[in-house]
């Protein structure tokens, strides 16, 4: 599969990761970040900005989410990834992590509700764009097919996986792939933050869970990092 890279006159909201208290509350303090922002050359120190993440609409589209149609989804679920675009990777970034999320589900649940994880995602596996070094895209549907292209990435579980949800937490193509938008009050705003280390976190496996691969970037040389946030309909 082809992974193209960055589009001209895309919509995205972009934010920067070292500002955002979301990601700062994620990503504890005692975590090494290396190289964000700036790189020391001699006696100058040289700007290679940060990661930027964004995606080709602010809306989820419906194949992605709530509306998705019977063949994009599992056990009634939407379970076809949405695309996004990641650039200006820091070069020391061999590794990339994100998560999912939808922060606005907690008057609904009680909670945030995990839609994806991913960890230890290689970047040398991501066919870069040619005309730009750093701009690397995830495709459509990459939650279901990453596993065959890249063993060596893994997926978490999600908010399905919830003994409160009483799913089966076997089905681990359904509570630890991609699950899609589906607000039941009101739109919601989703947050995809991403993470980008040195190394592979140790010891995750498929059908990890949230906090073992946020406890392992507390031990990893971060590098860099970003995210977007984007609206899911009602």
């Amino acid at each position: 599969m082809a992974f193209g890279g960055f589009r001209g006159n895309r919509q995205s909201v972009i934010w920067k990761w070292q500002f955002t208290r979301k990601c700062l509350r994620k990503l504890p303090f005692n975590a090494r970040v290396l190289g964000v922002n700036k790189k020391r050359t001699g006696d100058t120190v040289r700007d290679t900005g940060t990661m930027l993440v964004s995606a080709d609409f602010n809306t989820i589209p419906e194949q992605y989410a709530k509306n998705a149609p019977d063949d994009a989804r599992m056990d009634g679920v939407p379970c076809v990834s949405f695309p996004f675009y990641i650039d200006h990777l820091n070069p020391a970034a061999k590794y990339l992590h994100w998560e999912f999320s939808d922060p606005d589900s907690i008057p609904v649940c009680g909670f945030e509700w995990i839609h994806w994880t991913m960890a230890n995602l290689p970047v040398a596996a991501l066919m870069f764009d040619p005309s730009d070094a750093h701009a690397l895209q995830i495709p459509p549907d990459f939650s279901r097919r990453v596993t065959a292209m890249i063993p060596e990435a893994v997926q978490g579980r999600n908010s399905q996986a919830s003994p409160l949800y009483g799913q089966d937490q076997r089905n681990l193509q359904l509570v630890a792939h991609y699950t899609g938008p589906q607000p039941p009050d009101k739109d919601h705003g989703y947050v995809l933050q991403i993470w980008g280390t040195t190394s592979p976190i140790a010891g995750l496996e498929q059908g990890f869970w949230l906090n073992e691969m946020l406890h392992g970037l507390e031990h990893s040389q971060v590098v860099d990092g970003g995210g977007i946030t984007l609206i899911g309909k009602c």
